[in-house]
């Protein structure tokens, strides 16, 4: 299984410019006006204490998508924003044939509850690859 991890645009921005990412002719990296803080997710939120995502995010204009290992790094360097969870996302084959994948950003949501007590739901989040097999077992 393969995972990847989404990083706010406007984090990774102030992080490229810290860094010299895309300057690596101006020596501007590690100039601490620009030191980008803890990682902060918070701009793709539409409900900070949920921490949904927003509808209709677009990869490389509100985020970024990162290797585990890369994230890794990152949170070893800079820290996260407290109490933040990380978006970690799957990676699933969109087309067997063609090997083609895709971060999956917006798992399926389904509220779930038993019918012998239909007040107390949860919610679980399913991804296209999941088998009925190895979904969540729901007692």
């Amino acid at each position: 299984m393969c995972w990847r991890y989404l990083v706010d645009m406007s984090w990774f921005r102030r992080w490229k410019e810290y860094v010299g990412f895309d300057s690596w002719d101006i020596p501007c990296g590690g100039d601490p006006r620009y030191f980008p803080g803890p990682i902060d997710n918070s701009g793709l939120f539409r409900d900070p204490e949920t921490q949904t995502l927003k509808d209709n995010l677009v990869e490389h204009e509100d985020y970024v998508v990162v290797p585990a290992e890369a994230w890794d790094k990152l949170v070893s360097w800079y820290g996260c924003v407290a109490g933040q969870q990380p978006i970690e996302r799957k990676v699933v084959e969109r087309d067997v044939v063609m090997k083609h994948s895709k971060v999956e950003v917006y798992p399926l949501e389904l509220k779930l509850c038993k019918s012998s007590d239909p007040d107390t739901v949860i919610s679980c989040r399913f991804s296209i690859a999941d088998t009925v097999g190895g979904s969540y077992r729901i007692e």
